[in-house]
């Protein structure tokens, strides 16, 4: 029989179904496709969705935001293939709907916390709804804990429809009563979190005891909700988890700047008007977007005096941390590079000759260094500027207890703790047999394997016993520690660093030395804070853009 809940405050009841996991003394529930905001026009400000018939069907999946299907590192790095059973519809107006993982309303002792998932993908892709994120196994694990929680996946719109902004769009969204521009899709994740407290007590959960959690992009995002107006005024949520991504001053553009990225869009699409824009079809439009999304400093989204203190606030507690190898994202272009490529733009970008050298000798890179060498420490810039060094100066800066980790476990499909890999573990829904091959990240090119590879690597252990073990010691130990801090307790100590792996190993260590051994602490500090943020962001992207000339000519 599908399980149902009724909503006295929507009058309606929910029907959805049983979770496949479901078993007799562990029922799970599962609530899709979840309508919570209605969006009234193009690059408008979605609205609370309060209108529902007295039965809504719950079982199947809602529209997900229109999107261009490309290449996902997850596939070559998880063995993923991103096929949903049924594909997913896309529907630029009908997007905005949820999913909600519960306990059997039998297993609840009380209203149970509430954990919000908001998904990465630049802005640009991914979905609440896809596979990788279901929390079925998530709500099994707090289940067989005894500490029960319901999570809450979330879809909301991309790309320019989530994000575009200019003056004329402004003044357009003013004239129609709206204030601001841009942030679209901020809005909608706010009117998501909304709606969850305004209803999720007739699911059994707890409104006053809502964690947000995402990766990456919805890390990002995260972060915005916790640096805005409304959350200044009256806070969204009571816990934070930050994984892989922080805000950056540098990379949150004003309304004059948005403008003249549109423009450039309009262009292309041979049109002058805000009103030719808005009839742009939508597979046109999305083909437009470029390579990644933010939001816009409209003076009215975020709090003031954020540039100065871009931390987030209001929430009791955050946890936040990286991978290792995040930077596994621009591997191929980097690989352009030339020692001597990478020295003549270093300089180039930065000028001043002794902080330009300083950063050099920091990360080992010279014109007489081999190419694959400097090509390494190019991404562990990329990597400190982008990941590690913004996720320790927002865990410095923000109040309150902070819990800080690093995610250095393996993939069993890569053999590297690269962006994302974290995910596999956190929700376990990778195929339970992966064919384990050493390959370069995000490349598709296969390599035969000995008993051990010229990286050091042994390659009987992936496919190993041992393997599986130190997978599933590390998926239980990240499972049991979100879910403690969901129930409002310390997931370990603050003056700690949490380590999840390599090879299995778990536990707290010690925050300054650990963090000095696993990550490039006294690079980062010693030369990256010597440099405005706005450049070090810059060089970061023209690194990871790779050369705009052949690297092999020295011109």
């Amino acid at each position: 029989m599908s399980p149902s809940v009724h909503c006295p405050s929507l009058s309606t009841t929910f029907v959805g179904i049983q979770h496949s996991l479901s078993g007799p003394a562990c029922q799970i529930h599962q609530y899709r496709g979840i309508k919570y905001a209605s969006i009234p026009g193009r690059f408008r400000r979605s609205q609370l969705h309060t209108s529902y018939t007295r039965t809504t069907d719950a079982k199947a999946h809602g529209p997900i935001a229109p999107q261009i299907k490309r290449f996902r590192p997850d596939e070559s790095s998880f063995g993923l293939v991103r096929e949903e059973p049924s594909p997913l519809i896309q529907d630029e107006f009908e997007c905005l709907n949820l999913t909600i993982t519960s306990p059997g309303l039998e297993v609840a002792n009380g209203p149970l916390p509430v954990m919000i998932w908001i998904h990465g993908g630049d802005n640009l892709q991914d979905t609440g709804s896809s596979l990788l994120y279901d929390a079925g196994k998530l709500v099994r694990a707090s289940i067989e804990l005894s500490q029960p929680i319901i999570v809450v996946a979330i879809n909301y719109r991309l790309g320019l429809l989530g994000f575009a902004a200019s003056e004329d769009l402004e003044m357009e969204n003013r004239r129609l009563g709206e204030q601001g521009v841009g942030n679209y899709a901020l809005y909608d994740q706010l009117n998501a979190i909304t709606w969850v407290r305004k209803h999720i007590v007739s699911f059994g959960g707890d409104p006053s005891n809502v964690t947000l959690f995402g990766q990456a992009a919805g890390a990002v995002n995260i972060h915005s909700l916790l640096m805005s107006r409304v959350n200044h005024h009256k806070p969204i949520a009571a816990r934070a988890i930050i994984q892989s991504g922080v805000v950056s001053t540098a990379c949150v553009p004003t309304v004059s700047s948005q403008t003249s990225t549109l423009a450039r869009v309009m262009s292309s699409l041979n049109i002058r008007s805000v009103e030719e824009l808005r009839r742009v079809p939508v597979d046109l439009l999305i083909s437009h977007t470029a390579a990644s999304m933010s939001a816009t400093d409209d003076g009215i989204f975020f709090r003031d005096g954020w540039r100065e203190c871009p931390v987030p606030e209001g929430v009791d507690g955050l946890i936040i941390g990286d991978c290792a190898f995040e930077s596994a994202l621009w591997t191929n272009s980097v690989s352009l590079w030339s020692s001597v490529g990478l020295v003549r733009r270093i300089r180039a970008v930065i000028r001043g000759v002794y902080k330009a050298d300083a950063l050099l000798r920091a990360y080992n890179i010279s014109l007489t260094g081999e190419d694959e060498d400097s090509q390494d420490a190019a991404l562990n810039f990329i990597n400190d500027a982008c990941f590690a060094w913004p996720a320790d100066k927002v865990a410095r800066g923000t109040q309150g207890h902070v819990y800080r980790y690093t995610f250095d476990q393996e993939s069993p499909y890569t053999y590297t703790a690269h962006h994302a890999v974290d995910l596999l573990y956190l929700f376990d829904n990778a195929p339970a047999h992966i064919p384990a091959r050493k390959a370069h990240p995000f490349d598709s090119s296969e390599s035969d394997l000995g008993d051990s590879d010229s990286d050091g690597f042994d390659s009987d252990y992936f496919g190993s016993s041992d393997f599986a073990y130190n997978a599933t010691r590390v998926c239980r130990a990240m499972q049991e520690r979100w879910i403690a801090f969901a129930h409002g307790e310390h997931p370990w100590s603050p003056e700690k660093l949490y380590v999840f792996g390599p090879e299995g190993e778990i536990g707290e260590r010690h925050l300054e030395d650990e963090l000095s051994v696993r990550r490039r602490l006294c690079e980062w500090r010693q030369t990256l804070e010597m440099l405005p943020p706005e450049l070090v962001h810059k060089l970061a992207i023209e690194l990871s853009n790779g050369p705009r000339v052949s690297p092999r000519s020295h011109v």
